[in-house]
């Protein structure tokens, strides 16, 4: 529609808008960025918010977090009041370690923005998650107050705040009142999306695991073996949990001169959730000039960023492609796998504790259903193992962090790359990271977190029954 428009009207600045808009949300982020120009030179009403737009590709697309914060700058000059840009650029001060910048740029909402506003909420969530356990008595009162006025609009930001509050105790060791926190963090956080149906995950994990081994049974992965071979870069594939420690590895990873990190790449489950409907049936219907033609589009992704010299490997650390392990398998069928795994009680509780899009992973909001979704991705793991065994490593969160020189070199040979100890300080690196934990990998490994659910073991008896019941080894609880 908006191209065959502007075909007639060049100069129409909404138009230019509007198809940047569609451009960017169809994996096209170079071309909407060129759009948008053209409606800022053609002098389109409210600039700011174009430079709010595109300065979330610059950073989320592009990974140029130098540019995406002119463009935030930029936006802020022409507005200076506009609090959703002065958000934006809290939150990317947060993603390059920048935590007092980060900070200061919040107080700035907090004293200028009225309480009601959802930015307000969300400055004040952010401020105490980075106060942790120096946040003041007076900010807690402030953020139950304003968390107490539920809405069915403003139920995530409300969420939000309850998560804060609870690692703000959590920090200060006040565990009981922490637990009590979460648990109402999820009970608002689940409202804010339908709930988990557990019957309908059961047959999408039959069916992805069936697709497994009907590939594991075709016979024209061998022609294809090569087509990837020509890339300049191979992406390799972090997969596992939520919370399992994926983020530390893909650091970790990206400390290496030959491997850089990208994130969580969202080409596989829009692709997954678009022309792949309904997915995985339609895994076997798709032509081999159609994969090349995703294949490619792929690797794109890699092309629109600036790659250090030297660099083999991209990283695509989105935890939940484990789902779609048969469709990068035939995109990529040389493709090297990193499944990280964490003691389950430790997992689910870290799941517990953080604000996932229900929309995204239905299951995180109470017990019965993070346990029934565990042992679904259980299922599919040892599934995928069986039939790509030579290219998946699996690595264990707890013995990584006790001994990390050992699985770290063994992870390196499986990757075909030389040791280099540059690993082993990856916390020292100034890279952006956009994941909730962002500032624990910004520290050195360490065993903190392993073990942190006996604190709460009281309270987690109803998992720790519910993983049984599914089935879910556990290690020892004494």
């Amino acid at each position: 529609m908006y191209p065959l428009f502007l075909l007639h009207n060049p100069s129409h600045a909404e138009a230019h808008y509007e198809l940047a808009w569609l451009l960017r949300n169809t994996d096209e982020p170079v071309l909407a960025l060129s759009h948008y120009q053209r409606a800022l030179d053609l002098k389109i009403l409210k600039p700011e918010e174009i430079h709010l737009n595109r300065a979330v590709i610059y950073a989320e697309e592009l990974q140029d977090y130098l540019q995406a914060d002119i463009e935030l700058i930029q936006a802020l000059a022409l507005r200076p009041a506009y609090f959703e840009a002065m958000l934006n650029r809290g939150n990317l001060q947060e993603d390059v370690a920048r935590k007092n910048t980060a900070l200061k740029i919040y107080g700035q909402i907090l004293s200028a923005a009225n309480e009601d506003q959802m930015v307000f909420r969300v400055a004040l969530a952010r401020t105490l998650q980075l106060m942790g356990a120096e946040a003041s008595e007076a900010q807690m009162a402030q953020a139950h107050k304003l968390a107490d006025r539920t809405s069915i609009v403003d139920a995530a930001t409300n969420a939000g705040l309850w998560f804060a509050m609870a690692h703000v105790r959590q920090a200060q060791k006040l565990f009981t009142a922490a637990f009590a926190l979460f648990e109402r963090a999820n009970q608002i956080n689940a409202s804010t999306a339908p709930s988990y149906n557990a019957d309908f995950q059961e047959a999408l994990f039959d069916a992805v695991i069936a697709d497994l081994h009907q590939l594991r049974s075709q016979s024209n992965q061998s022609a294809q073996h090569a087509i990837d071979q020509t890339a300049r870069f191979q992406p390799i594939f972090i997969i596992g949990m939520f919370r399992s420690g994926s983020t530390l590895i893909e650091q970790v990873l990206n400390a290496h001169p030959q491997v850089q990190a990208f994130g969580e790449i969202s080409f596989l489950p829009r692709l997954v959730s678009g022309a792949l409907q309904p997915f995985p049936k339609t895994l076997s219907a798709i032509s081999a000039q159609t994969m090349h033609t995703w294949r490619q589009r792929y690797l794109a992704r890699f092309g629109r960023t600036t790659i250090a010299e030297g660099v083999r490997f991209c990283t695509d650390k989105r935890p939940d492609n484990f789902l779609y392990l048969g469709l990068i398998k035939r995109l990529f069928p040389s493709a090297k796998i990193i499944h990280t795994v964490r003691n389950p009680i430790d997992n689910a509780l870290s799941i517990f504790q953080q604000q996932l899009d229900p929309r995204v992973a239905a299951y995180t909001s109470d017990w019965a259903s993070i346990a029934h979704n565990y042992a679904l991705y259980l299922r599919c793991m040892s599934a995928a193992k069986s039939v790509f065994s030579d290219d998946v490593f699996e690595l264990d969160y707890e013995q990584f962090v006790q001994n990390p020189e050992l699985v770290l070199r063994e992870l390196l040979q499986f990757l075909g790359l030389v040791w280099d100890e540059r690993c082993l300080r990856f916390h020292s690196q100034t890279n952006a990271v956009k994941t909730a934990s962002l500032w624990q990998i910004r520290q050195p490994i360490h065993t903190g977190s392993q073990g942190r659910w006996r604190v709460y073991q009281e309270q987690l008896q109803p998992l720790i029954a519910a993983l049984r019941s599914y089935g879910v080894p556990l290690p020892s609880l004494d």
